[in-house]
């Protein structure tokens, strides 16, 4: 039986990672695996040799992290692109004004609960939450989801006219097109802003390097750039 690639890979990229991969596996005739994870789940999984992976897609922290300590090669690294953390709302309800940094923090202040998760975007969330002096005034109403696909499904679920969620325009985009009671208000200040960038890598460890490095050097060509485009990274 032939070996497939096994992929490790951030949730926030589902789509255009299934998008690529499919395109490579079509062209090169090579199967692949796919396992999507959040960051706390890929240290965990990557740490305890869970899976024994071969190619690894997450952000540049985690991957700069790897590459110091050798869990990943250091070629190919290829970018696949960067997603925008974003502010979400259950449908039908009126949006916040976030168009200016004291907007947002005033929306903030007044709504009845304020959700992220905790994993890379939800980490950026609570540190700005923290530096913008809000993390007190909040504190009893801020709520920690394991996955950006919880995170909408509080919010669609949630009862409160003024609760916030956070989560990757990707993500938020794909989760509201199954049909989920979502609506996208649009990504934080630019001021604030924050550009998750992920990176495509193979594991130090692989068993199919030749194949690993073939799926993560495609990422790099117009075929999956345009497919990566198409999916809501930039």
């Amino acid at each position: 039986m032939t070996k497939k690639i096994k992929v490790l890979a951030a949730g926030a990229c589902r789509n255009a990672v299934v998008s690529i991969t499919e395109a490579f596996s079509k062209s090169s005739g090579i199967g692949i695996d796919i396992d999507f994870a959040t960051a706390p789940v890929t240290r965990e999984k990557i740490g305890r040799g869970d899976g024994k992976f071969d190619a690894l897609i997450t952000a540049e922290s985690i991957t700069e992290e790897y590459l110091k300590s050798g869990i990943i090669n250091a070629d190919p690294i290829i970018p696949l692109g960067a997603i925008a953390s974003c502010v979400v709302v259950r449908g039908g309800v009126p949006h916040p004004d976030i168009s200016t940094v004291e907007t947002f923090c005033d929306a903030l202040g007044t709504a009845s609960a304020v959700i992220f998760n905790v994993a890379s975007s939800g980490i950026y969330i609570e540190s700005l939450i923290e530096k913008l002096g809000l993390k007190e005034e909040i504190a009893d109403r801020a709520e920690r989801a394991p996955t950006g696909s919880a995170v909408m499904e509080r919010i669609a679920s949630g009862a409160g006219d003024k609760e916030i969620g956070f989560g990757q325009m990707t993500e938020i985009l794909r989760v509201k097109a199954t049909g989920m009671n979502i609506d996208l208000v649009g990504p934080l200040p630019s001021e604030i802003a924050n550009m998750t960038t992920f990176i495509a890598s193979t594991l130090a460890t692989t068993q199919l390097p030749d194949e690993a490095s073939k799926l993560v050097e495609f990422i790099a060509t117009s075929e999956a750039k345009k497919l990566i485009h198409e999916a809501g990274l930039s």
